[in-house]
């Protein structure tokens, strides 16, 4: 079992992951079906992982472009998986982001 990020931000082979997730970054992109609020989340996050696995996008997200004080605070306080690296000078706001206290959706 690998506690991402905290065992690491790079998983051993053969590995379980257990990571951060927060549904609401995804779960508007998949249609509810009926499915109750809680379930949606857990298939969203569950076809999400899915789809970046397969199209290969799930590699860089595992590896969120942290400049190094950042990493170190991250892997003490953890990071949620899906999410970007912070904000960089002359890189603007991203999605989902934190820009000078203001959240950004």
């Amino acid at each position: 079992m690998h506690f991402w990020p905290f065992d690491g931000w790079d998983i051993p082979a053969g590995r379980s992951v257990i990571a951060e997730v927060y549904p609401a970054l995804w779960s508007r992109g998949f249609a509810r079906e009926g499915r109750t609020g809680d379930q949606h989340d857990a298939f969203s996050i569950a076809a999400w992982l899915s789809r970046a696995d397969r199209d290969g996008t799930l590699a860089g997200f595992l590896k969120p472009d942290l400049t190094p004080p950042e990493r170190a605070v991250a892997q003490v306080e953890g990071w949620i998986l899906g999410v970007p690296g912070l904000i960089r000078a002359g890189k603007g706001c991203a999605r989902h982001d934190s820009c000078e206290g203001k959240t950004v959706r």
